[in-house]
């Protein structure tokens, strides 16, 4: 049997969920910018500019494209699947520009938006970017014409994967080597043993009553309190 050390953070271990998405409506932003400036809202710190500005109009909250390059410049996500948001214009043939950005990269452009004509009503757009593996993604939007609209922005993250072999993205282990050393999670508040011997149901997680499985480990060690570092195993 092979063995391999595995050290994480809590942190590292939810990589085992769903990763979050990245949505803004602009409900909460004030302001006209026409120099480049850094604006907090719920989803992050963006960036606005070139005479770009938060409007409501009907009711609706939204950032207008004032000037002709006005743009926005979204926080950075890992692994971005898609993007979409609303738009509108007031008047005709008014182009979005769609870029997106590595780290601190180049921009490359990825798409630019003709809205043919006016209207009061937002449609929607949308795009595959398939940036699954690629970190710190940011996207600009830039109003190649004045009075242009956005709203309601989401970056869909690619899902953090498991075991194909249906598991749970649980490793399940071979038969023990009779000479295997029993792994432990040495933590900063607890410690937490796992072994091929253990079990799931009747073990604690103590040296006298491991747990058999890594994740049962992951799932009950809390986060904030806890930092574990372990073992596992994986069949030859």
């Amino acid at each position: 049997m092979k063995h391999f050390f595995l050290s994480m953070t809590l942190a590292a271990c939810a990589v085992l969920s769903a990763q979050a998405d990245l949505t803004e409506d602009f409900n909460s932003a004030k302001g006209s910018w026409t120099t480049e400036t850094q604006v907090n809202l719920p989803s992050g710190n963006w960036t606005f500019g070139g005479g770009a500005q938060a409007n409501t109009s009907n009711g609706v909250a939204a950032v207008k494209f004032n000037a002709n390059g006005a743009y926005m410049i979204s926080p950075a996500i890992d692994s971005v699947k898609s993007l979409s948001f609303a738009y509108r214009a007031g008047g005709s043939n008014k182009r979005i520009a769609i870029a997106y950005q590595i780290g601190s990269g180049d921009w490359q452009p990825i798409d630019t938006l003709l809205i043919k004509s006016s209207a009061s009503a937002f449609s929607s757009y949308s795009k595959t970017l398939g940036l699954d593996s690629t970190q710190q993604v940011r996207i600009r939007l830039t109003g190649l014409q004045s009075n242009s609209y956005v709203d309601d922005f989401k970056m869909v993250q690619a899902q953090a994967g498991g075991n194909t072999g249906g598991g749970g993205g649980t490793v399940i282990p071979a038969d023990p080597d009779p000479g295997f050393t029993r792994p432990t999670f040495v933590a900063t508040h607890n410690t937490y043993y796992i072994s091929p011997d253990g079990n799931d149901e009747t073990g604690d997680g103590s040296f006298e009553k491991p747990w058999y499985n890594l994740g049962k480990a992951v799932s009950v060690a809390q986060a904030g309190d806890t930092r574990c570092r372990g073992a596992a195993q994986t069949p030859n």
